[in-house]
């Protein structure tokens, strides 16, 4: 249990950001060695400045777990929609509460982590590929 009384955090947390607003949002990854729709997936959260825990998204929602698991490397941007990477490639959790896989790949999966430009390229980097050192990739106008 959590120190707000949740029973529903998978196995550890990645990637706490925080809003304009000071609500702070967050990703908790499931089982590490694989998963399908009888295991803990993962899920976003957030944790409002008064204290109000809500999960926001369960991972593995889509039939074979065609929307991932074990979501990570979160970043926000101005508009409140969340971005991260799971083990199909890089979602995005609208601010209206749908989600969806905005790339497909798992090479680019679990890289050191993403950012956003001031005018709305969503970056990140593999760890491996290339000439075996990895990678950095950009997507245009997220």
């Amino acid at each position: 249990m959590d120190e707000y009384g949740n029973n529903s955090l998978p196995n550890g947390i990645d990637s706490l950001r925080q809003d304009s607003a000071g609500d702070i949002y967050g990703s908790a990854y499931g089982n590490l060695g694989g998963c399908d729709e009888t295991c803990d997936p993962g899920l976003l959260f957030k944790l409002t400045t008064t204290g109000v825990f809500a999960t926001l998204y369960n991972f593995c929602s889509l039939a074979n777990c065609a929307d991932g698991i074990n979501p990570g490397n979160l970043t926000l941007d101005s508009k409140g929609n969340i971005f991260g990477e799971n083990s199909v490639g890089v979602f995005k959790f609208s601010s209206s509460g749908m989600e969806s896989t905005i790339y497909s790949s798992v090479s680019i999966a679990y890289g050191p982590g993403l950012i956003i430009d001031t005018t709305g390229n969503l970056y990140g980097a593999t760890v491996e590929g290339g000439d075996g050192v990895g990678n950095i990739w950009k997507l245009t106008k997220i």
